[in-house]
């Protein structure tokens, strides 16, 4: 057992007893939002979409490995949604349901089912107060080129409950504020990359709105997360059973002309972990978005991206990802559209390394083009080529996959 100075672990009772009153205010105020107002929908829109995916590298694992499991692979998905919506005065409620059928070729033990729901209330009261109020679920296989993780069947579901209000004060200002919470739940194991959580978020902040259309936003967030599959931090690892963060953002979202906008957005992150001081980490986040109609039928989008990202590996506590991406879109007729989508995104990972060295630097690249075809409202049928790469000083952590699609959506 390794001997290391810690703080004391926050005060659970304090910790419940605050998880108590938020969910209880959470709870109260998505019932009262849609019991407030009722009536029959105005649409009711199903749909149907079929695709078809060949993926060369499945695992994301480096040419040559002796990894377990087929690395090319063939996967055949269909999706049926079905979607109400419904506009009473300034309220507004959109519900949409959609069930993922996915199956594979060779690697069948992946094959899974995902249901997927989202309910959004956008709610006004009086001529001040107004808001949105959500409850969405979303199911997804985990991501093999996001963990290393083998050819692990992991499956994760998502729950999130979300209460939002801005209050109109006087003049552009407004105060805004919120509750978010998220419930995370693998269906492996143990799956310490990303484990089991239960995140309470309330959030505070002013909001101006300039007459041309510009806002700012200045936002506090402050989340209490506990990682519901662990009963004990385990101090050899380093994996602990809760966290506090804090978030401090300014975000501002100006439409510089009629043909182009800019929306940006920087944070100042700090976690703090109930036991494990040595996983503590504190960065900047840094968002900035660049739309532009250069001609009526080509829109260009730019963005750049800094994030700090938990990673709790043994080499590892967090990484920082600084990412840029080029998105045009060629709208050749109505029917007829060409995106082209570039992203390099370089990782530095930083914090504790239980296993004694941090993981090197890599770069993921990430270059694909997209073709969209609508003959009719109904219908629309794309193709998409897309070529991913992973480029590290670790040979074995290297890879390259091309993933090839199909598709066709029917919405009626």
């Amino acid at each position: 057992m390794l001997s290391r100075a810690s703080p004391p672990p926050r005060s659970r009772p304090s910790r419940y007893a605050r998880r108590l009153l938020a969910r209880a205010c959470l709870g109260a105020w998505l019932l009262a939002g849609p019991a407030a107002y009722g009536d029959e929908f105005d649409t009711l829109q199903i749909g149907f979409r079929t695709w078809l995916t060949l993926d060369s590298n499945l695992f994301r694992q480096a040419a040559g490995s002796a990894a377990p499991g087929v690395m090319e692979d063939r996967l055949t998905s269909s999706e049926l949604s079905l979607s109400l919506s419904h506009s009473l005065g300034r309220q507004g409620l959109r519900l949409s349901t959609t069930l993922v059928d996915h199956k594979y070729e060779t690697n069948t033990y992946l094959d899974h089912q995902a249901k997927n729901y989202r309910a959004e209330w956008d709610w006004v009261l009086g001529s001040q107060l107004h808001g949105v109020l959500l409850l969405e679920r979303a199911e997804a296989l985990s991501s093999f080129s996001s963990f290393a993780i083998g050819n692990l069947r992991n499956i994760q579901t998502v729950d999130t409950k979300q209460a939002l209000a801005e209050l109109d004060v006087f003049g552009g200002w407004s105060v805004v504020g919120g509750l978010t919470e998220t419930t995370l739940k693998n269906s492996a194991n143990n799956f310490t990359l990303d484990a089991d959580a239960l995140v309470l978020t309330p959030e505070l902040g002013l909001r101006y709105r300039f007459p041309s259309g510009t806002t700012i936003t200045l936002l506090h967030r402050s989340s209490d997360g506990e990682y519901t599959s662990r009963a004990a931090p385990d101090l050899v690892l380093l994996l602990d059973t809760g966290y506090g963060e804090t978030e401090d953002s300014l975000t501002v979202n100006w439409p510089v002309t009629g043909k182009s906008t800019v929306n940006a957005r920087i944070a100042q992150v700090e976690r703090q972990y109930d036991n494990v001081a040595e996983r503590n980490y504190d960065g900047t986040r840094l968002q900035i978005d660049y739309a532009l109609q250069a001609t009526p039928k080509i829109t260009v989008n730019v963005a750049y991206r800094q994030d700090v990202v938990p990673y709790t590996d043994t080499r590892g506590s967090y990484y920082l990802a600084r990412t840029l991406g080029l998105s045009p879109l060629w709208q050749i007729t109505p029917k007829l559209a060409l995106r082209l989508n570039l992203s390099r995104e370089r990782r530095e990972y930083r914090g504790a390394a239980p296993g004694g060295s941090l993981r090197p630097e890599e770069t993921v690249t990430l270059r694909g083009l997209t073709m969209d075809w609508a003959p009719l409202n109904m219908i629309r049928l794309s193709a998409t080529h897309q070529r991913e790469s992973r480029d590290s000083p670790n040979a074995a952590e290297s890879y390259d996959a091309n993933v090839s699609q199909i598709s066709a959506n029917l919405r009626f």
